[in-house]
């Protein structure tokens, strides 16, 4: 668990900062202490390293804001809140999302997902429409819909509005296949 809040979001806000000029492989340890304010120990006393700050950003300044509107059903609402957030950080988020190897950043968005839809589908799931229905496949499932959906977002050339993004995600989630195909919308 991460001490000393205060001082864990100057580092987060230095490591944001740098990152503006330089991917986090050029940045050192050093470079985030100097630009917090902090001698380089006070790091090791909130963080093991730098991939570590970058999931307590997501996790701080958008998962556990977002966790009360999942927790009580309103996955649309939680989207967008996501979208939002990620949105005053886009081009941090940006940087980070095609990250890849140990502690890529899609990893940290995969696990925090399921972690956060995990008990929801434990405890919401009653009875199944199908046998093979079970709370770590919806869970799964709604991750990979998340994860899908940041990436294309942030890979896109050129921004998308969250709200014209938001009504994608309606179409695709409300749609059949063959409805789509047809150009037939359910309304």
């Amino acid at each position: 668990m991460i001490k000393g809040a205060d001082t864990a979001q100057l580092i987060a806000d230095s490591l944001k900062k740098l990152m503006k000029d330089k991917p986090i492989e050029k940045i050192r340890i050093k470079d985030i202490t100097d630009g917090a304010g902090l001698m380089r120990p006070t790091f090791y006393n909130h963080f093991e390293d730098k991939y570590q700050v970058v999931e307590y950003i997501f996790n701080h300044e958008v998962m556990e804001p977002m966790l009360p509107l999942l927790n009580s059903g309103l996955v649309r609402e939680a989207m967008v809140f996501m979208l939002t957030r990620m949105e005053e950080n886009y081009d941090f988020y940006r940087h980070e999302i095609n990250r890849e190897g140990q502690n890529s950043f899609r990893e940290i968005l995969h696990s925090a997902f399921l972690q956060a839809f995990m008990p929801i589908f434990q405890q919401q799931i009653i009875k199944p429409l199908h046998q093979m229905i079970t709370p770590l496949r919806m869970a799964e499932f709604c991750a990979n819909i998340f994860e899908y959906t940041l990436t294309k977002w942030l890979n896109e050339k050129e921004k998308i509005p969250v709200d014209t993004l938001m009504q994608l995600y309606d179409i695709l989630l409300t749609n059949s296949i063959e409805d789509l195909l047809r150009g037939k919308r359910k309304e």
